[in-house]
């Protein structure tokens, strides 16, 4: 359900990259670190659904930490 749930958030971010203004990019890396390893402890049991499940919520939280780190980035200047 997170894999679906996570999709329509990709595509709003990446459509208005402003609605992550109030995001942290340091922690927003570190849940895409967590759903990284997630992910390879999925693969290391052989889960592969799971696996396949944790990409999109990855994609997101990598998503999130990079656009909002060029928000505070342009607002520093």
């Amino acid at each position: 359900m997170s894999a679906l749930a996570t999709i329509p958030q990709i595509i709003a971010v990446f459509q208005n990259r402003d609605s992550l203004k109030g995001y942290n990019s340091g922690a927003s890396f570190a849940l895409f670190v967590a759903m990284i390893s997630f992910a390879l402890a999925f693969y290391m049991m052989n889960n592969w659904f799971s696996v396949l499940c944790e990409v999109p919520v990855a994609t997101f939280w990598l998503m999130a930490s990079i656009y909002s780190f060029r928000i505070k980035t342009e607002e520093r200047q």
